[in-house]
């Protein structure tokens, strides 16, 4: 027994000695973590949102937006540090108004009501706070609405004339179409010199590459491509990117322009307007009888005074002064003369169904008219309904446009037809593929019948170009819409406009 006792004790203290006391009760706790690094130091300023162009009457849209960061080039998250902002490239000593310094909230300085109270281009931003590396902005434009009292569509360019500042262009430029001395492409309107001293501008009007002006001493003026001898000034050139003296020292009166030639309406005296005309040929276009390129004016045949006169692409339509009669020539592929045939004619023609017609217009391959009564006709090619007369039928005599809009004014583009009502809303119908409708949508599908134009604009003049239209209104702001790729809608933008937006410069 004593034995037994003596060998459990011994084995019990063998055991509490191999377990240990240290390793009875709760583990000790793990040692703090280390502390955190401390946030970068803001080492500078970036713009994050920053103009390109604004109305001189506007709040800068959208907000100015700049970030306080780090020397890596990162936010830094929390920052409340002041922004404060200036101009920096100042073209013309304008004031920066609004809120200019801002306390960064999260690390971003945001400037919600900015204005430059003056129009200029090239203005730039200046971001400081402290001793923080300060930023510049890209440069950008303060523009305001131009007022002019005529504007002028062509294929990719637009013209206006100002009557307080003369004549300005814009859109593509490649062969001195806008006058300017350059061949740089213009999204905002820019001033053409005109050397002829103290002459006024009176009409205007653009073809495919040239445009040409008659002044307010009778003399016109053309320039852009001369390839088929458009400018008229006696023998082909290039092109000439400055306005130059149409020859034959003829007074006119009126000027149109079509792809390649022009025609004008000269003024010996009230009672007695003829037409001349220049250019390519090919089609009879110039109406002298042949079809012989013309590098300076000549007369039309036929001997009729005419008191308006509008070129199309390859044709050419005026008013017989004392009969009202509508007269063509040219190309008559889709029937664009109106005659009730097909066949070119190198000479004028009178319109088929005896209407008179106070006004009239040439498209692209059709014509339409403004009778006295006034009825809005037209005829030639149709394919995208811009005859109006809910058909795509192509028409060789005039056709009524359907309906029931009592128009006051039409102006024909390339596949496409805009009027101004006698309540002064704009309408348009046929083709529509860049928005040139003005009726905010842009489709395949052709619009045979008039539509109303978007916004409310009260027009005092209308032009159609190739794919885009444009308005003038009062008291003289201009609205332009449609194709834009080569800034041919003059609010410094490049993208299509399916709506009628103001002109800027």
């Amino acid at each position: 027994m004593i034995e037994f006792r003596r060998a459990f004790f011994f084995t019990t203290i063998v055991f509490l000695a191999a377990c240990g006391s240290d390793n009875v009760g709760p583990p000790p706790p793990p040692p703090p973590p280390p502390p955190p690094p401390p946030p970068p130091a803001p080492t500078q300023l970036a713009f994050t949102a920053e103009p390109t162009q604004a109305r001189y009457d506007s709040i800068i849209t959208p907000a100015v937006t700049v970030e306080t960061r780090g020397a890596a080039g990162t936010r830094i998250a929390g920052a409340t540090n002041t922004v404060t902002l200036a101009l920096g490239v100042n073209p013309n000593g304008a004031a920066l108004t609004g809120t200019t310094s801002v306390a960064a909230v999260d690390g971003i300085a945001t400037f919600a009501n900015l204005r430059v109270n003056a129009r200029a281009r090239g203005f730039t931003l200046v971001a400081t706070s402290g001793s923080l590396m300060p930023d510049t902005s890209v440069a950008f434009n303060i523009v305001q609405p131009l007022f002019p009292g005529v504007v002028q569509a062509g294929t990719l360019h637009t013209c206006a004339l100002v009557a307080s500042a003369g004549l300005y262009c814009w859109g593509r430029n490649d062969n001195g179409e806008l006058g300017d001395s350059t061949l740089i492409l213009r999204a905002l309107p820019e001033q053409v010199r005109f050397e002829e001293p103290g002459a006024g501008f009176v009409h205007l009007a653009l073809g495919d590459s040239h445009t040409c002006l008659t002044s307010s001493t009778a003399k016109m003026y053309c320039w852009g491509s001369d390839s088929s001898g458009q400018l008229g000034i006696g023998s082909q050139a290039d092109r000439r990117i400055y306005p130059t003296l149409v020859s034959g020292g003829i007074s006119f009166a009126g000027v149109t322009a079509g792809r390649a030639h022009t025609c004008g309406v000269a003024t010996p005296n009230p009672d007695s307007t003829y037409v001349y005309c220049w250019g390519a040929n090919d089609r009879g276009q110039v109406g002298d009888s042949t079809n012989t390129q013309r590098n300076a004016p000549v007369l039309i045949a036929g001997g009729i005074a005419m008191s308006t006169v509008t070129a199309g692409r390859n044709h050419t339509c005026a008013i017989a002064t004392a009969t009202g009669k509508a007269y063509c020539w040219g190309d008559n592929t889709f029937g664009q003369l109106g005659d009730s045939s097909t066949s070119a004619r190198n000479g004028p023609v009178p319109v088929a169904g005896g209407l008179t017609f106070n006004q009239i217009s040439a498209g692209g391959n059709h014509t339409c008219g403004i009778t006295n009564i006034p009825e809005a006709y037209c005829w030639g090619e149709n394919t995208d309904g811009q005859l109006g007369d809910s058909t795509t039928d192509q028409q060789t005599a005039p056709v009524k446009v359907s309906g029931g809009v009592t128009f006051a004014g039409i102006a024909s583009g390339t596949r496409f037809t805009c009027g101004e009502s006698a309540g002064q809303q704009l309408y348009c119908w046929g083709r529509n593929s860049d928005g040139q409708l003005g009726n905010g949508s842009i489709s395949t599908l052709p619009t045979l019948q008039p539509v109303p134009v978007g916004g409310t604009i009260n027009p005092t003049g209308l032009s159609a170009g190739d794919r885009h239209a444009c308005a003038t209104t009062f008291p003289g702001v201009a609205y332009c819409w449609g194709a834009n790729v080569s800034g041919q809608i003059g609010d410094g933008t490049r993208g299509a406009r399916p709506n009628p937006v103001v002109v800027v410069y």
